[in-house]
C-alpha cells in the first residue's frame, strides 16, 4: 500500500450573520513519496456542533474587539430581495 504524507491542513468556516447559515471545510496538501513526491489536495466538508460552537465563539470575540472604543456593533439583517 502506498504512503500518503500529510503536510498542511487549513480549516475554513464561514457564517452569514444575516441568515445564520454556516459552511465549513477542511483542505489539506499531501504528497506521495513513492511517486516522486507528487503533491495532491484533499477537501473534506465539515459540520456539526463543534463547527457551530467554534464560529459562534469567534463571532462573539470579534464583536467584543469591534466594540472597543465605545462602538456599537450590529448584526446584518437578511435582505428582502
Amino acid at each position: 500500500m502506498a504512503t500518503k504524507r500529510l503536510h498542511t491542513v487549513q480549516v475554513t468556516i464561514t457564517k452569514s450573520i444575516a441568515d445564520g447559515s454556516v459552511t465549513a471545510s477542511c483542505q489539506a496538501i499531501a504528497t506521495l513519496p513513492e511517486v516522486d513526491n507528487t503533491r495532491f489536495g484533499v477537501n473534506l466538508p465539515l459540520e456539526g456542533d463543534g463547527v457551530t460552537s467554534l464560529i459562534d465563539s469567534a463571532v462573539g470575540a470579534l464583536k467584543v474587539k469591534m466594540a472597543e472604543g465605545g462602538h456599537t456593533v450590529e448584526d446584518a439583517q437578511a435582505s428582502e430581495d
